[in-house]
């Protein structure tokens, strides 16, 4: 090639022919606009994976994100459920508690029921025996309203068998002091 520039010649044709070699450039200008459009596809492709690989990635992390913050609550929720179970573990004891005294209140008031039902009978026959008191007190009351009737009546009869003797005692009296006189008196002459 340095002997054609010295030459100032054109150079000769590969092959010797213009038309071949322009038929060779337009093939090399078809292979070069083929190779442009095939690196611009496998550019679109490539850029494609990249968005897709960044995507991925992102996503990536924000699943690992949403794992770590899953598996932190998973955690949390083991902590509450412990937690929870030690609260129905003391419940549990609580109730057992609860119950132990509400059997021994239950039997507390089972006892104090039955005193109750004992001082019931009790006051029973004490009602009973105050209103047979109060039914003898009034039978005794009645009782004592009829002697007292008859005592007054008694008493009644006795003033007028008193009277009538005395006023008999008055008339034998007066009888007697009459008689007496009488008899003192010197008998009145006789003709």
């Amino acid at each position: 090639m340095t002997d054609q520039k010295e030459t100032g010649s054109k150079p000769a044709p590969i092959g010797g022919n213009a038309a071949a070699n322009k038929s060779i450039l337009y093939l090399n200008l078809l292979g070069i606009f083929a190779l442009a459009v095939v690196c611009f596809l496998q550019y679109q492709v490539n850029t494609r994976q990249h968005m897709e690989i960044d995507q991925l990635n992102v996503q990536g992390t924000q699943k690992n994100s949403t794992l770590s913050d899953r598996e932190k609550q998973i955690k949390d929720l083991n902590t509450q459920i412990d937690d929870l179970t030690n609260r129905l573990a003391v419940s549990d004891k609580n109730i057992a508690d609860d119950e132990t005294k509400f059997n021994k209140l239950a039997d507390e008031r089972n006892e104090i029921a039955e005193e109750r039902d004992k001082v019931v009978d009790k006051l029973q026959s004490w009602q009973d025996a105050v209103a047979q008191r109060d039914a003898n007190l009034k039978t005794a009351n009645n009782n004592i309203i009829v002697l007292t009737a008859d005592r007054d009546d008694a008493i009644a009869k006795y003033n007028d068998v008193a009277k009538q003797y005395n006023d008999l005692m008055a008339q034998f009296n007066s009888l007697r002091a009459t008689t007496q006189k009488a008899a003192q008196q010197p008998p009145p002459p006789q003709n």
